[in-house]
């Protein structure tokens, strides 16, 4: 089978040799060069993925405004990572409340493994202020991410910028369906603030630590798992969104309206 077979199939390992070897035979293909770096980003391999995308980007000029983009949030992917082995602490790039300061600071403490983490997590939560909105055309009165850690918080990277915005903050969310495999590493969106500012972002589609889980179909975001880590459950796969009404996988997100 061609790579795409292969992938559709669910088999990274044997699209990653193919494509590689059909490199080794044609260094200047440039649509299994895009294909390639796209791959290596599914695997969580982020430095990789830059040194294919920057080879891309030197051999094919239309594919240099990609590379800019998707070089940041490679580069914003390895902060995330940090993040999420105690490296580096969690921000919030949009509002300072003492809400949201306590839900980043009991992330933190999760991820040390301290243990007042859950009490830390349930006081912030507490005093989270409820989003009312729709979600694609459907009323809610509240809105979150299922997994706690998150809670009311969008997980996103704003140019190289990687970090949290508070659902509360946010007036729209848009978003198109998946497009290409990089969709299913990031979902491009587009962000309104209650403050009227508008930008671009990119918001990571799959949970951390769903590489090392080691399972192709969470890798490739095609559902969500959740693993036990004492009394949290950490979520594996794609991203989900919890509301009082549905839940929903974060690439079923296209219009997110907060009232």
């Amino acid at each position: 089978m061609d790579a795409e077979a292969l992938l559709k199939s669910g088999d990274l390992v044997g699209a990653r040799a193919s494509l590689a070897e059909l490199l080794r035979r044609e260094p200047g293909n440039a649509k299994a060069r895009q294909f390639f770096w796209q791959l290596i980003a599914v695997a969580g391999e982020w430095e990789k993925a830059g040194t294919q995308l920057r080879a891309l980007s030197s051999a094919e000029p239309k594919a240099m405004m990609l590379a800019s983009v998707y070089n940041q949030a490679l580069a914003a992917m390895l902060v995330r990572d940090a993040v999420f082995e105690g490296k580096a602490k969690p921000v919030s790039l949009v509002g300072q409340e003492p809400w949201v300061e306590g839900l980043l600071d009991a992330l933190h403490a999760q991820v040390m493994l301290l243990p007042d983490a859950a009490a830390r997590q349930a006081a912030a939560l507490e005093a989270a202020p409820a989003s009312e909105g729709r979600l694609n055309g459907e009323e809610f009165a509240w809105i979150a991410d299922a997994d706690a850690r998150f809670g009311p918080m969008l997980e996103v990277i704003i140019g190289d910028k990687y970090g949290f915005i508070p659902f509360a903050a946010l007036k729209r969310v848009k978003a198109k369906e998946p497009e290409d495999l990089r969709d299913f590493v990031w979902q491009a969106v587009d962000l309104e603030l209650r403050s009227g500012q508008t930008s671009a972002a990119l918001a990571p589609v799959t949970y951390p630590g769903t590489r090392a889980a080691g399972k192709p179909a969470l890798m490739l975001a095609r559902g969500t798992e959740w693993l036990a880590q004492g009394e949290a459950e950490l979520g594996l796969g794609q991203h989900l969104l919890a509301t009082d009404s549905a839940d929903i996988g974060l690439l079923e997100l296209r219009e997110l309206i907060i009232a």
